[in-house]
């Protein structure tokens, strides 16, 4: 008899704890926020720093304290650190990441 408690007793200490670890996991209702998804459309990246490369070389160095130039021999050399293996999200260009840095 003392047997058949203390197996019923584990049982219920095992539904406890799954119960309470189904409690404690968070429901995701999206994969990617819609801000992150949009960056392409409104990201200051793709729109102010891309018109800054083509058309305002003079604000460029000052936004970014360097040419155009010499932003790109920086990236030319440290490229290949900032690069990363795509996977099922689009991963964030070495171009962007070095901005990002500079800035």
């Amino acid at each position: 008899m003392a047997r058949t408690q203390t197996h019923a007793a584990r049982r219920k200490i095992i539904l406890a704890l799954l119960v309470r670890r189904l409690r404690r996991k968070r429901n995701r209702s999206f994969y990617i926020r819609d801000i992150f998804e949009k960056r392409p459309e409104y990201g200051e990246y793709h729109h102010l720093v891309q018109e800054l490369r083509h058309s305002d070389p003079e604000y460029h160095f000052k936004y970014f304290r360097m040419t155009k130039a010499s932003f790109d021999k920086l990236l030319s050399l440290v490229y290949h650190k900032l690069v990363h293996p795509p996977t099922h999200r689009r991963p964030i260009s070495p171009a962007e990441r070095l901005a990002v840095t500079l800035r």
